[in-house]
C-alpha cells in the first residue's frame, strides 16, 4: 500500500500538486484501517475437504487456523494501533465548506420550486380535464 501510494504522489508532484505526496501518518493509518482478511478466509475456506481419491486434504485445517489467526492478529492491531495514529492527528477543515452547503441550499430550493410548479401544473391539467369531462356526463 505504502508503495503504490509513494510512487503515486512522486507522479503527482512532479506536476506541481505537493499537497497531494502523503505523510508517513497519513499512509500508515490508510494501511491499519483497510481491509481485513475477508478474500483469505474464502480463499482458505474453498479448498476441498477431501481430494478426488477420497483421503482428506492434509494441512487444510492448519491453513484456515493461519488465515485466521493472522486476521485477529491485523483485527487487534488496528484496535490498538489506529487511535494512537490519530490522537495526534489533525482535521483538516473543507476550505470548501461554506460553497459547497450553498450550492447544496440552492439546489435544494430549486427542486422544491420545481416540484411546486410541476404540482401547480398538474393541478390545473386535471381541473381542465374534469371540466371538459363535466359537460359529457351531464348530456348522459
Amino acid at each position: 500500500m505504502y508503495s503504490l501510494c509513494w510512487f503515486a504522489s512522486r507522479s503527482v508532484a512532479k506536476h506541481g500538486i505537493e499537497s497531494a505526496v502523503p505523510g508517513f501518518r497519513t499512509l500508515a493509518m490508510t494501511t491499519i484501517g483497510g481491509v481485513r482478511g475477508a478474500v483469505t478466509l474464502a480463499g482458505v475456506l474453498s479448498l476441498p475437504v477431501t481430494l478426488d481419491n477420497g483421503t482428506s486434504l492434509e494441512g487444510r485445517d492448519l491453513a484456515i487456523f493461519i488465515a485466521s489467526a493472522v486476521i485477529l492478529c491485523s483485527l487487534l492491531i488496528t484496535v490498538i494501533g489506529l487511535p494512537v495514529l490519530l490522537r495526534g492527528s489533525e482535521r483538516v477543515k473543507n476550505p470548501h465548506a461554506t460553497e459547497e452547503r450553498m450550492a447544496w441550499r440552492r439546489a435544494a430550493q430549486a427542486a422544491i420550486r420545481a416540484i411546486d410548479e410541476t404540482h401547480d401544473e398538474l393541478v390545473e391539467q386535471m381541473t381542465r380535464q374534469r371540466q371538459r369531462a363535466a359537460p359529457i356526463r351531464r348530456r348522459e
